[in-house]
């Protein structure tokens, strides 16, 4: 996630010292800081954290939201950008079973995209999923593994 990253509110709370820090579009991923400094780390963290919990989940990761466009800054709100980490995901090995024509037709096509057929059976199940942007990933990282290797 190259320049990927995920705006964050963040109020002071009434009355009081702390700083609360609040996601727009990433449900419960909150947190509190006792600067607004110490909020703007809070908010990496609870970012880190909520992502990779999602991943392990197998949870979509959404989009970044905008949260002048949700009306999601109250008056006298901040906003921070707060740039994501990489997800780390584990590989899981999966057993599938097709036609020995379609697993040809599959490896041709691997083999034309410069690809490995796991590395293309995830793209385009990626792309018939309408996640695109996690398609194009897949792809990028398997060429750049084969070039290595």
């Amino acid at each position: 996630m190259s320049a990927k990253g995920y705006f964050a509110v963040i109020t002071q709370e009434e009355g009081g010292d702390r700083f609360e820090v609040e996601f727009p579009g990433l449900a419960g991923c909150v947190t509190f800081g006792d600067t607004f400094a110490d909020a703007v780390d809070m908010a990496q963290d609870a970012l880190e954290g909520w992502l990779e919990v999602s991943a392990e989940h197998g949870d979509a990761i959404p989009d970044t939201v905008d949260p002048y466009d949700a009306k999601a800054v109250p008056k006298g709100a901040r906003v921070a950008w707060v740039p994501a980490p990489p997800i780390k995901s584990r590989t899981v090995v999966v057993s599938v079973s097709m036609s020995e024509r379609a697993l040809a037709q599959i490896d041709a096509t691997a083999i034309e995209l410069g690809l490995n057929r796991s590395s293309f059976i995830a793209h385009a199940a990626l792309t018939a999923a309408g996640a695109d942007v996690a398609a194009k990933k897949v792809k990028a990282k398997a060429r750049k593994r084969a070039k290595a290797a």
